[in-house]
């Protein structure tokens, strides 16, 4: 279960009994969550993080981008497909609306995200961040 805040009543119009609007977009954390699972390298002995701060989400995915993807690759719908077997069960079993179009989604749902593909220590870091608490 991620804990985020969720924006007050009093500037979202709501009343007291709504749902609450998540503070991040749910189908921008949603793709990428997904993403560093589907995409993740599984020869790293390492699990996919979820990291909340007060100012940002970290989603943390071991290895790097596969081969010669870079990150402006990706946010243009490019992919690379690392594990096969879990891609093929992946688009029967989550949310799946094409390869190569989650990043697309998510940045088009939530522009402020960064990515980071950190060679040196073999992971794939997404960064969302947060609104400030008022």
């Amino acid at each position: 279960m991620i804990h985020l805040r969720y924006e007050s009543v009093y500037t979202t119009g709501q009343d007291f009994n709504s749902t609450g609007i998540l503070e991040i977009s749910d189908i921008a954390l949603q793709e990428l969550v997904q993403n560093a699972l589907t995409h993740r390298d599984y020869s790293k002995n390492s699990p996919v993080r979820v990291l909340i701060f007060d100012n940002r989400v970290e989603i943390i995915s071991p290895g790097c981008l596969p081969n010669s993807l870079t990150i402006e690759n990706i946010k243009m719908g490019n992919a690379v497909v690392r594990n096969n077997l879990i891609v093929s069960y992946a688009s029967k079993l989550m949310t799946y609306r094409g390869l190569g179009s989650g990043i697309a989604r998510a940045i088009k749902k939530q522009p402020n995200i960064q990515f980071e593909n950190d060679k040196d220590g073999e992971q794939f870091k997404v960064v969302i961040p947060r609104k400030n608490p008022q």
